[in-house]
């Protein structure tokens, strides 16, 4: 058998150089692909985790305020109680939609009050359900700065804890105290911002109401 001809031989060496070469880019790219996608979804996943916790907090402090509320009430003039709740237009640079509901509770049980939040721009949401003596007005509202008041929303003749957009205290300047937190009179009335110690607040509307 004779040998193949230097020059086919070359040749061969050239193919086998330029597939190996091939090869070497395709796994290359396939193995950068790869890592950047599941680099990408490590962050994605890490965004979700992050929007979900501070949506979680902030579920949390309307739905103390919502509570505040419903306790005031329960020991002085419903009709004068604004309770503030400080919450940022955006959370993890997305808009947010709050959502306030009521539970199916059996006949006798206690209400309770959903607070519900949820991302604009992921499939993200967090909710708290918590009691109250008080039926809460079911709304959406888009999130930001929340002021909670007790008045008849549906003409049953009795006062819902309504969740709004109104200013905390439209005929006085509240004042910030030492714990940060905001408090201001106006017609005999009370009301008070999210942000304070929850061990003190009762004094205060004894005071104040």
């Amino acid at each position: 058998m004779r040998e193949a001809p230097d020059g086919f031989a070359d040749a061969d060496r050239a193919v086998s150089t330029a597939i190996g070469y091939v090869l070497t880019l395709t796994i290359s790219a396939m193995l950068v692909s790869g890592l950047l996608f599941a680099g990408g979804q490590y962050v994605d996943d890490e965004r979700e985790q992050v929007t979900r916790g501070e949506l979680a907090t902030l579920a949390e402090q309307l739905a103390a305020s919502l509570a505040d509320a419903d306790r005031m009430a329960a020991s002085g003039d419903a009709d004068a109680i604004r309770v503030a709740a400080e919450l940022p237009t955006r959370v993890a640079g997305n808009t947010y939609l709050v959502a306030v509901s009521n539970e199916a509770t059996p006949s006798g049980q206690p209400n309770r009050t959903v607070v519900t939040l949820t991302s604009s721009g992921l499939d993200v949401s967090a909710s708290v359900t918590f009691p109250t003596t008080r039926d809460a007005a079911p709304g959406e509202l888009s999130g930001g700065p929340l002021v909670v008041v007790v008045r008849d929303a549906d003409g049953d003749g009795k006062g819902e804890l309504v969740t709004t957009t109104e200013p905390l205290s439209p005929d006085s300047t509240a004042s910030l105290d030492g714990d940060g937190a905001a408090f201001a009179t106006f017609e005999g009335g009370y009301t008070a911002s999210a942000h304070r110690d929850a061990r003190t607040e009762p004094n205060r509307a004894r005071d104040t109401i």
